[in-house]
């Protein structure tokens, strides 16, 4: 049992890690090439360069953010 235990404490913070990773990737480098600097500072978006782990805090996604950003995403599609 503590076996078990001990895997799902691991990909739990696996998951942590992931997002996280996500998250830098999406304020640091995506956000910033369709958004203009204006918009990034009006809203906070910017990732600070000592930004630091939190975590306490939570890493899900809103459904209605993940679903704006999906639509925003597949409307970028070229069809050549």
């Amino acid at each position: 049992m503590k076996l078990i235990h001990d895997i799902v404490i691991g990909l739990q913070e696996a998951r942590k890690i992931l997002n996280a990773e996500y998250q830098n990737i999406v304020y640091g480098a995506f956000l910033p090439e369709i958004l203009p600097p204006e918009i990034m500072e009006k809203f906070g978006l910017k990732v600070a360069p000592e930004s630091t782990y939190i975590p306490e805090a939570n890493p899900t996604l809103r459904n209605e953010f993940s679903t704006a950003a999906n639509r925003y995403g597949h409307s970028q599609v070229q069809v050549n």
